[in-house]
């Protein structure tokens, strides 16, 4: 069927394509500093998730947020995750000067980006999940499983985790 040339190749072939498959699978970790900077970042983004869920009728101060994801693009080293730290606080800047609705969804919005650079990035911590309201169409990240929807006052049981 084949020549025996080409009989020769092919387990070499085989070889080489699992080799790169392999390689192309192995998940990315994140370095320490990385973990401890997330780790901060996500402890600042509770604090936003609090205050709105404490006066939902007050826009919640962003600042410490920002300067978190500031002091993390200082000691990230891999590279998508300190562009992932940029774009977080693209957003987050932007959002300071919305209205309520504008600030929701920018949280989301980081959410969802936050919660990408993490899964993608190796970012290791434990215990932090993203949750998706429907109702809404929101995200958001918080520590733990309990649903508290900071978007929905009225509906802070609504949700689910969308890890």
């Amino acid at each position: 069927m084949y020549p025996k040339t080409v009989k020769m190749y092919i387990p070499l072939v085989l070889l080489i394509l699992v080799i790169f498959n392999c390689k192309d699978s192995e998940k990315t970790t994140a370095s320490e500093n990385s973990n401890k900077a997330f780790a901060v970042i996500l402890q600042e983004n509770d604090k936003v998730i609090e205050a709105i869920i404490k006066d939902s009728e007050k826009n919640p101060d962003l600042s410490s947020l920002i300067s978190s994801i500031e002091a993390g693009k200082s000691v990230v080293v891999e590279n998508g995750l300190k562009r992932a730290l940029e774009e977080e606080g693209r957003i987050l800047q932007d959002a300071k000067s919305m209205d309520k609705e504008g600030l929701y969804e920018a949280i989301s919005r980081f959410s969802e980006h936050l919660s990408t650079a993490i899964n993608t990035g190796g970012v290791k911590l434990e215990g932090y999940n993203r949750f998706y309201c429907p109702m809404v169409s929101k995200y958001w990240m918080a520590k733990g499983t309990d649903i508290n929807n900071p978007f929905a006052p009225d509906m802070r049981d609504c949700g689910e985790i969308k890890n």
